[in-house]
């Protein structure tokens, strides 16, 4: 008796063995990962999860989902939607943008500007940092969308047919483009940038980190730079990540006089005094220049040069 039930628990053991060998048979990368779908456990609607490749190191390489705006007249950008704290490296991959480059992130704004304010920064845009980019071969960063010196840039390159990399970068739940009519949006995407990374997230401000990570992805080593025009808490927040996080910090090149957030800077730069803690430490840490707005684009273009040893 005792050895019949002996045999028959190996028989139960051996069966079970067998079963749990199908069943995780089943689960290769082709069936648990299909390309192209949505892997819904982990949580980030806006990722496509694709094959892993088996010569890979990890079993799951995500890749940001790639796709083309067309804003019509045949301009054409490509986008990519990507996690606010997924590797800088994907991006540069999958747009096979040319590293290690020299590279300007710029940040800020127009608001509160006097119209002759406006006209002197325009000029400083146009004539300054594109015409500095395109001749130098730099990539540009920025917001990406139809609001301030964002606009101003991406409007200088489009009327100008530069061929600098200009990459937008902001939160997709804020913008509408051709194809996506978001019924929450405050901003729309400038059509006179070529590459748009829109970043899965609430709120304005989370792309910032991506923006500065970017930046130091792209230069990898070569000269790098921050270029504050006025600006309002968003900004601060850049200058704030480019300035005292991480060990690669970017220095930043300061507007001075084109308000809010670049004076305040400016003025806490020349004086040792600031109000906010975040100014302090973006003082204390950071690498900071200035340039005046009455100085015109000369000035900004020699301060890039002196920066890039152009």
């Amino acid at each position: 008796m005792e050895a019949t039930v002996f045999v028959m628990g190996i028989t139960l053991a051996l069966m079970i063995a067998a079963l749990d060998s199908v069943v995780n048979g089943l689960k290769t990368p082709e069936l648990a990962f299909v390309p192209g779908h949505i892997d819904k456990r982990a949580d980030l609607p806006l990722l496509r999860v694709v094959q892993p490749n088996m010569d890979e190191a990890k079993m799951d390489v995500k890749k940001p989902e790639a796709f083309t705006i067309d804003f019509g007249e045949g301009k054409f950008s490509p986008a990519l939607r990507i996690g606010r704290d997924d590797d800088p490296q994907a991006i540069i991959d999958r747009f096979g943008l040319i590293t290690p480059r020299p590279t300007i992130f710029i940040t800020g704004g127009a608001s509160q500007m006097t119209d002759d304010d406006i006209d002197r920064t325009r000029e400083i845009v146009y004539d300054g940092v594109a015409l500095f980019a395109e001749t130098h071969n730099l990539t540009v960063i920025d917001g990406g969308t139809e609001a301030g010196v964002m606009q101003m840039i991406g409007e200088a390159r489009k009327s100008r047919g530069y061929k600098f990399p200009l990459i937008g970068v902001c939160p997709e739940s804020k913008v509408s483009y051709p194809g996506y009519q978001n019924p929450a949006q405050e901003a729309v995407l400038e059509d006179g940038h070529s590459h748009f990374v829109l970043i899965d997230a609430p709120e304005w401000g989370d792309e910032s980190q991506m923006i500065v990570n970017l930046t130091r992805a792209i230069a990898a080593g070569l000269p790098m730079i921050g270029i504050l025009i006025n600006g309002g808490k968003i900004a601060e927040r850049d200058v704030y990540l480019a300035t005292t996080q991480g060990d690669n910090r970017v220095p930043i090149l300061v507007l001075d006089g084109s308000g809010r957030t670049a004076t305040n800077i400016a003025n806490a730069f020349k004086t040792g005094h600031a109000a906010s803690d975040i100014i302090k430490a973006i003082i204390a840490g950071g690498d900071i220049k200035l340039t005046a707005i009455n100085d015109g684009k000369e000035a900004m273009i020699k301060k890039l040069s002196d920066h890039f040893h152009l």
